[in-house]
């Protein structure tokens, strides 16, 4: 038994196709906490010789393994870009540590002709 509010979404979308439109809308069924399945649905009036509309001819096609796909992607795009954003994090910190110690070696580098100097 369809929810109320699935009830009335279908209600109005077998409305919308005994005015004469034609069109396809994502749909799912179940609980998200249990099995969902999903659907893409279209909706088709369907005319008698005279152009009169006389019914509505609904095809729904599972694309359920096609949804968790994309969800399982999405999840793996999110993970990447806190991972990307993590590395940064990371290249930047390295980074200055490595310039850190040279910048000292320069430093001391500069001073190793004044040195030089003094021995001779």
């Amino acid at each position: 038994m369809l929810v109320a509010k699935d009830r009335d979404i279908a209600k109005a979308n077998f409305d919308r196709a005994l005015n004469g439109e034609h069109f396809s809308a994502e749909a799912y069924s179940g609980e998200e906490s249990l099995k969902r399945s999903y659907f893409i649905v279209s909706h088709n009036p369907v005319r008698d010789d005279e152009g009169r509309i006389i019914g509505v001819v609904v095809f729904a096609q599972d694309i359920t393994e096609r949804k968790l796909l994309e969800q399982e992607k999405d999840k793996y795009t999110k993970e990447l870009a806190e991972k990307n954003i993590e590395l940064e994090r990371f290249t930047y910190t390295v980074s200055h540590d490595l310039k850190s110690p040279l910048v000292t070696i320069k430093t001391f580098l500069g001073y190793l002709p004044q040195d030089m100097d003094c021995c001779r």
